[in-house]
């Protein structure tokens, strides 16, 4: 469930956004022609891409080019 969501438009898209939310909680986000850089201050995620799964801990970043994911938040 998200909790809060704080965001900063440009151009009728958003281009930094910040999320808090109570897991367990499942995101697909589509990048078509984006990237999107994510840190998690509080538990983690697993990414699922089409090619591999990652797992991102507490206090960890990573870096998506364009694409489609699955995030399962924990």
């Amino acid at each position: 469930m998200v909790n809060n969501r704080q965001h900063i438009d440009l151009g009728g898209k958003t281009v930094i956004e910040k999320l808090e939310v109570t897991p367990p909680l499942r995101q697909k986000p589509i990048l078509q022609d984006e990237a999107c850089s994510l840190h998690f201050n509080k538990g983690g995620s697993h990414i699922s891409a089409p090619t591999e799964k990652i797992t991102i801990k507490e206090n960890e970043s990573i870096l998506l080019k364009c694409g489609t994911y699955f995030a399962d938040l924990f």
